[in-house]
C-alpha cells in the first residue's frame, strides 16, 4: 500500500517548523520558474520537501508513494503545497525515486542496465520535457522510494540472520514464514514484496519462481559476497522442517482430542449410556496411539536433524536425508 493523502494523525511527526505560519506560507507555495533566479530558495524548498517525504516514509515504514497524492499528505489549514509535485519530479530525474513498474520489470532486463537507464538517460528526457516547463504536471501512479525500499531490504535481511540458529538448517525459509517473522520489520505487504526484490537484484537472495505464498527463500550467508543457487539438498532439510513443524501441530491437535474424549466418555457414564462411552473411549484409544506413532517419528526427525547440523560434508547431509525420506512418507 502507498502513502496516501489525508490529514496528518497525531503520532505523524511532521516538518520543523510546521507551526511557522509565515515559513509554511514560503514553503507551500510554488517554485521560481527558473533556479537561476533564486538558487537559495530552490535549494531550500527542494531539501525542506525531500526531508520531508523521506521522514514520513521512514515513519511509516513504507517504501512506496502515490505520486498523486504525496502533496495531499502535507495538507496544512486547508493548503496543499504547490512545490511537492516540482520536487517529486526533481527525485524522478536524480533516481531517488522510481515507477514501480519499471522497477519490477527489471528483473528480466538486469540490475545494472535498469540503474543506468533509469538514473541516466530517462531522467535527460525528463529534465527538457518536465523539470523546466512552467507548469509541472504531478507524477502518476506509484513510485518507490529506493533509499527508504533499501534501509527496509536491510532491515529483512538482519532479521533473517537474527533468527539462523544453524547455517546447515537454515539456509532456506518460505515466504510465510518469513513475512511473520518480519512483521515488525516491513508493516506493509507490497513494500516487503518489492524489499525482497531489491535484495533478489542485490544478489542476496535467490526465490524460487513461484506465486509469493508458495516460494522459497535463500538468503546469502554472513560471510558471503553473493548468494548461491538454491540446491536439491536444501529443499530437502527445509521439507524435513515443514514436516517437523506439521507433525508438531498435529500432536497437539491429537492431545485437545484425547482431553474432549476423555470428557465425553466421563459424561456419557454419568447418563447410563454405556455403549456411546466404550465408542467414544475406544476413539481415544486411537488417538493416544496416533500420538505415540507420531511422537516416535518426531524423534526420529529430531535425531536426523541434528546429524545434518553435525555433518562435516554435503555427502554426509545427503545421506541422512535419503534415509529420512521414509520417515517423511510415513507422516
Amino acid at each position: 500500500m502507498s502513502l496516501s493523502a489525508g490529514a496528518s494523525s497525531m503520532d505523524t511527526p511532521m516538518p520543523q517548523g510546521w507551526d511557522d505560519d509565515e515559513r509554511m506560507s514560503y514553503l507551500f507555495s510554488a517554485f521560481r520558474e527558473s533556479r537561476d533566479v533564486n538558487p537559495h530558495d530552490w535549494d531550500n524548498k527542494q531539501s525542506f520537501w525531500k526531508s520531508a517525504i523521506m521522514q514520513r516514509c521512514k515513519h511509516e515504514n513504507k517504501g512506496v508513494i502515490d505520486g498523486e497524492r504525496v502533496a495531499g499528505m502535507f495538507k496544512r489549514k486547508g493548503r496543499i503545497p504547490v512545490a511537492v509535485n516540482r520536487v517529486l519530479v526533481e527525485m524522478a530525474r536524480c533516481g531517488e525515486i522510481v515507477r514501480q513498474t519499471d522497477f519490477e520489470s527489471s528483473v528480466t532486463a538486469g540490475w545494472i542496465s535498469w540503474g543506468v537507464n533509469q538514473v541516466v538517460y530517462k531522467p535527460l528526457g525528463w529534465a527538457y520535457g518536465a523539470i523546466f516547463k512552467r507548469n509541472v504536471q504531478s507524477l502518476q501512479g506509484p513510485f518507490i522510494v529506493l533509499e527508504v525500499l533499501k534501509e527496509i531490504a536491510d532491515a529483512t535481511l538482519e532479521c533473517h540472520h537474527q533468527s539462523v540458529n544453524s547455517d546447515a538448517l537454515d539456509r532456506l525459509v518460505d515466504y510465510t514464514t518469513l513475512r511473520e517473522s518480519c512483521r515488525s520489520t516491513c508493516v506493509d505487504d507490497i513494500t516487503f514484496r518489492l524489499a525482497l526484490l531489491y535484495l533478489r537484484k542485490t544478489k542476496k537472495i535467490v526465490v524460487t519462481d513461484a506465486p509469493p505464498e508458495k516460494q522459497v527463500i535463500k538468503f546469502i550467508g554472513k560471510n558471503q559476497t553473493r548468494v548461491s543457487q538454491i540446491t536439491e539438498t536444501e529443499i530437502g532439510i527445509l521439507r524435513l522442517k515443514k514436516t517437523r513443524v506439521s507433525l508438531k501441530q498435529q500432536i497437539e491437535q491429537l492431545i485437545c482430542d484425547t482431553n474432549r474424549l476423555q470428557e465425553e466418555t466421563r459424561q456419557c457414564l454419568r447418563k447410563g449410556l454405556k455403549s456411546s462411552a466404550k465408542s467414544t473411549l475406544r476413539r481415544k484409544k486411537l488417538a493416544e496411539k496416533s500420538i505415540e506413532r507420531k511422537e516416535a517419528t518426531l524423534d526420529t526427525l529430531q535425531e536426523m536433524m541434528d546429524r545434518i547440523q553435525n555433518a562435516e560434508t554435503d555427502q554426509m547431509v545427503r545421506l541422512t536425508l535419503d534415509h529420512s525420506y521414509g520417515q517423511v512418507a510415513m507422516v
